[in-house]
């Protein structure tokens, strides 16, 4: 049996010259896309308490950027104080809490733009974290009420927000 050349305008006519014209050895560059400009830097610690907080940021907020600024509080046993956040749709958050020496328990607790409780830590002890189980990612732009309570202990406490992208 004899081979025969497909004829001209078939379908495997097609397959062949279009299977043949990628075998030209030139290749297409492939487009230059930009290096993002690396971030600012952040500014030192002003504190042991923030320097702790930076420490953490390796496991429980890598690759995320800080957002907003720190919220700041000294609280007693029983305390509690809120701080609200604009939190928008298209990101995801984490909010972290560092407390200093004598603080054995602190929560965290968020609550979205209609006052329901959407979060609450999952941990005992003195650094709690929300966003870490289950992302707190926006459908909607809205202010989010945070808010620290000293569960044990007295001292001072820091709270940071932190984002999936550069602001």
């Amino acid at each position: 049996m004899r081979a025969h050349a497909p004829r001209p305008g078939s379908a495997l006519c097609l397959v062949l010259s279009l299977a043949l014209a990628g075998c030209g050895g030139e290749e297409e560059a492939a487009p230059v896309v930009p290096a993002a400009p690396p971030p600012a830097p952040r500014p030192p610690p002003v504190d042991a308490l923030e320097e702790a907080m930076r420490a953490g940021e390796e496991t429980d907020a890598f690759a995320l950027t800080p957002y907003e600024t720190p919220f700041r509080a000294t609280l007693a046993e029983g305390d509690r104080q809120t701080f609200t956040s604009v939190l928008r749709d298209g990101f995801c958050y984490k909010l972290l809490a560092q407390s200093g020496e004598g603080v054995t328990d602190l929560d965290l607790f968020l609550y979205d733009p209609n006052g329901v409780l959407i979060q609450t830590d999952a941990r005992e002890g003195p650094h709690p974290v929300l966003g870490g189980q289950r992302p707190i990612c926006p459908a909607e732009p809205g202010i989010h009420r945070a808010e620290v309570r000293m569960v044990g202990g007295h001292g001072a406490v820091l709270a940071q927000w932190y984002v999936n992208m550069s602001l």
